[in-house]
């Protein structure tokens, strides 16, 4: 039991770690206020406010813009230039 226990323990220190690193909360909260929030006139901003944190994945970075796209397209299509080079600056970078 006690090996159990040290797998469990070791597995959610990882996973911690992984969601403080990676940034995956504020990820997350941008995805749900992009999916359900009303307010899209600060969008755009929490978007690039988001983009520009250290140590987001780019995959992470990318669903942030497609979701923005899918959600905003009128909004999107004005701001995707910016966003897209966003998330390239982060495909070049790692």
């Amino acid at each position: 039991m006690s090996g159990t226990v040290n797998k469990h323990v070791a597995l959610l220190s990882e996973l911690s770690k992984e969601v403080k690193e990676n940034r995956l909360m504020e990820i997350s909260e941008c995805e749900q206020t992009l999916a359900c929030g009303p307010d899209k006139d600060n969008t755009v901003s929490k978007v690039q406010e988001i983009l520009s944190l250290p140590n987001i994945r780019p995959k992470d970075a990318l669903r942030v813009v497609a979701l923005f796209c899918i959600r905003y397209s009128h909004i999107a299509e004005r701001n995707i230039d910016l966003l897209c080079r966003s998330v390239k600056g982060r495909y070049l970078l790692k």
